[in-house]
């Protein structure tokens, strides 16, 4: 952590935000690449089955409906917090590229971080 935060400091502050060219790719093929990410990932399957069944609502209705209902309200949770993610994000990258210092203030914001978990490190038994 402590080679991180020198390499940091060592470097420059100019950041460059120049987007790169990237193949364009339209909204089918963006939502296949997430869905199979998402089907595949091993994560997700053990997140339903540990902790969906710890918020079944009631003891006398079918256990498909509620995980419908549940599986549902994940998808429209995760759609808002995304959503203002993306939002959000955008607004402070365009915030951020009309201010010429940013790139000193994340530089010393990174090494302040790996400092505290090298701190954390060392003062853990």
């Amino acid at each position: 952590m402590l080679y991180l935060a020198y390499r940091v400091f060592k470097s420059s502050n100019i950041i460059d935000t120049k987007a790169k060219a990237t193949e364009k790719k339209s909204l089918l093929d963006l939502f296949k690449q997430g869905f199979i990410m998402n089907v595949i990932n091993p994560k997700v399957s053990i997140f339903f089955m540990a902790f969906f069944p710890a918020f079944l609502f009631s003891k006398t209705q079918s256990l498909v409906p509620q995980f419908f209902i549940l599986g549902f309200l994940f998808m429209v949770t995760s759609l808002l917090i995304f959503s203002m993610l993306v939002f959000f994000s955008s607004s402070l990258g365009a915030m951020l590229k009309s201010n010429h210092r940013y790139g000193a203030v994340l530089n010393w914001t990174q090494i302040v971080v790996f400092l505290g978990i090298a701190i954390f490190i060392v003062l853990t038994p």
